[in-house]
């Protein structure tokens, strides 16, 4: 709102000559403002993903899996940990490890 206003300002005070580039302003706020729309609803898309994971997580027939703890790892680290994904490949190749062991432990 106050954009439009500073726009309808700024139209009321130029020349006639400026009405190019006033349209060619507005063209591209109005473009900047689509990219945002789209950009919001794909972050919220991809959010609600992640949200959806973390409540089968959640879950008590699966919180304690190993990958349901790798997957809360990766899920919950902070930005700066980059180890993050490195320690969920470690738990989840700790289990395929076990479970093979185990495998051929039957045999």
């Amino acid at each position: 709102m106050k954009i439009q206003l500073f726009l309808e300002a700024v139209q009321a005070l130029a020349p006639s000559s400026s009405e190019f580039e006033f349209q060619s302003m507005t063209k591209e706020i109005t473009d900047i403002k689509v990219s945002i729309d789209l950009l919001e609803k794909e972050r919220d898309f991809y959010f609600a993903k992640l949200r959806d994971v973390e409540v089968l997580c959640q879950t008590p027939e699966l919180k304690n899996l190993p990958m349901s703890v790798a997957i809360k790892k990766i899920l919950y680290a902070a930005d700066e940990n980059k180890d993050s994904l490195a320690e969920a490949q470690e738990i989840v190749s700790e289990l395929m490890s076990a479970e093979q062991a185990g495998l051929s432990d039957d045999s």
